[in-house]
């Protein structure tokens, strides 16, 4: 699936999930779209954006955080450019549950588009049965505050190491975050272990691919998902 607003082509959201944002500059009088659906149906709708700039909660990869690990978690969050001109020079900073700030750049945004960018988690709590609020802000080059997603709007699950997480990682591919789910084995023994391989089908996250396990005495569970823009 895939449009065109007066011209310029846009991807289409070809499993309906409601994540596809795409800036459309806009012209006094006539303006033309053209669809063409691949599957599903069409639908299309044009909001006026918050800000000129800003973070979306749409898609955003939230990992799953491990209890008394001190080591940073990676996340990623898509940021709309709905201005003419290309952003440098940005940085998003996170900060879970009032604890420790961390601050990561922003690569460049071209004009009229958008990019899931990745951010950075720091948690060194021990325990294990929270939901902990994640808040992000967005500032410029000056420092100036410019988008915010705070109050609670997305939660941490913090999770042991025997239980099934999400895995976060830095693709070689093209510098995306990217993730995967895990089945650790039932019993913690220091032995060799085999390595399951599950692919989920259309429209199946990896989280759900991995839930339709129970765990192996004799080997770990891995459930790879389909890539994110």
């Amino acid at each position: 699936s895939e449009g065109f607003g007066n011209g310029e082509i846009r991807g289409g959201d070809v499993y309906a999930y409601g994540w596809v944002q795409h800036p459309v500059r806009l012209k006094k009088g006539l303006n033309t779209f053209l669809f063409r659906v691949g599957r599903g149906r069409q639908q299309a709708k044009l909001t006026t954006p918050p800000s000129k700039i800003f973070l979306s909660t749409r898609d955003a990869l939230l990992p799953d955080i491990i209890a008394g690990e001190k080591s940073p978690k990676l996340g990623a969050i898509r940021i709309i450019n709905a201005t003419s001109k290309r952003i440098t020079g940005h940085r998003i900073e996170t900060q879970v549950n009032g604890g420790e700030l961390s601050v990561i750049d922003v690569p460049d945004i071209l004009a009229f588009s958008s990019r899931k960018v990745p951010f950075e988690i720091i948690y060194k709590g021990n325990e294990s049965s929270e939901r902990l609020p994640l808040n992000i802000f967005l500032r410029n080059s000056k420092g100036k505050l410019i988008s915010q997603l705070i109050n609670e709007e997305f939660k941490l699950a913090v999770k042991n190491n025997q239980d099934k997480h999400k895995v976060t990682f830095i693709s070689e591919i093209d510098g995306s975050v990217q993730y995967y789910s895990l089945v650790p084995k039932s019993e913690s023994d220091t032995g060799e272990s085999a390595l399951f391989l599950s692919l989920h089908g259309a429209s199946v996250e990896a989280v759900s691919q991995a839930n339709a396990y129970q765990k192996k005495t004799w080997g770990v569970l891995v459930a790879p998902t389909n890539r994110r823009p």
